[in-house]
Formats: structure tokens, sequence, C-alpha cells
């Protein structure tokens, strides 16, 4: 499964793009069935939106984004691209790390922080990124937030 759908190639290095693309979205302990009137809070992130249920919209995102979670996008072109900026809500100091591969190196790390509303955070990405690449998503320190979208530039 990848995030890049019909597209036929990787998507562009560059651009906005929302959460619910994720193909990859789990906890510490991997993944479970995520009854919504059960298990709403916990361990595991899941994708949700505000509003009834319908195919796409602005407002779905991966909620519950937390410690030792996980969220990874399938694949991009990250030859030409420099930044990358998470958009977030929730509540925490910690950092969101970057890689390439789901148990891999760090390529970026993104300092956050409480945001009541929808915030966006920063970081730069390293030299030396290839025409088809994966984004794991992950939180290091203590927080939960909401996981809107990113943008590569």
């Amino acid at each position: 499964m990848t995030s890049c759908g019909l597209n036929g190639k990787p998507l562009a290095g560059k651009g906005h793009y929302p959460t619910y693309i994720a193909c990859n979205v789990y906890g510490k302990n991997g993944t479970q069935f995520m009854s919504t009137v059960k298990y709403r809070k916990g361990l595991n992130p899941f994708l949700t939106q505000k509003g009834g249920d319908r195919e796409e919209g602005p407002d779905q995102y991966v909620s519950n984004f937390c410690t030792d979670c996980t969220v990874g996008f399938k694949y991009f072109d990250l030859r030409e691209a420099t930044k990358i900026r998470v958009e977030l809500q929730g509540y925490g100091e910690c950092a969101v790390v970057v890689r390439k591969e789901e148990k891999g190196d760090v390529i970026c790390r993104i300092p956050v922080k409480t945001c009541k509303t929808a915030h966006k955070f920063s970081g730069k990405l390293p030299e030396g990124l290839r025409e088809k690449e994966a984004l794991y998503f992950s939180i290091v320190g203590k927080g939960t937030f909401d996981f809107i979208s990113f943008d590569l530039a």
C-alpha cells in the first residue's frame, strides 16, 4: 500500500499533503481494532474527521499522534526538497522525528510544543535524498497531537 494512489510515480517533493493519505498508522504495540465508542483515546493513533462521513475532506487527520506512534507515507521524490513543515494541534513538549525507514536513522528533528489551535513547525531535510523515499513521522518525548498535514519545500 502507498500514499501515491493512481499517481504512477512518487509524489512531488514540494507541496501540501494531508495526513489522511497515510499508508502506515500504528502505535508502540502495532495496530489494533479501534472502536470509536470503546477506544477513542489510548496508545494508538487513528484516522478521523470532523463532521459527517464522506470520502474526503479538508478536516480529515490522524488523531492521538503520541509517544511511540508512527505515521508513514510512501513515496516522494525528495531530490530537491530541503524543508519539511508539520501542522499539529495538541499538547506536549517534544519533537517530531522523520525517518526514511520505519526503524531507520532520523533525517529531521522538529521541536514542537503545546498549541491549542493548529500550528506549523518546521525542520530542514538533509541533502542527498532520492527519487523514491518514504517518510515516517514519530513523536519523541511526551506529547499527544492531532497530526493534520505536512508541507515539503
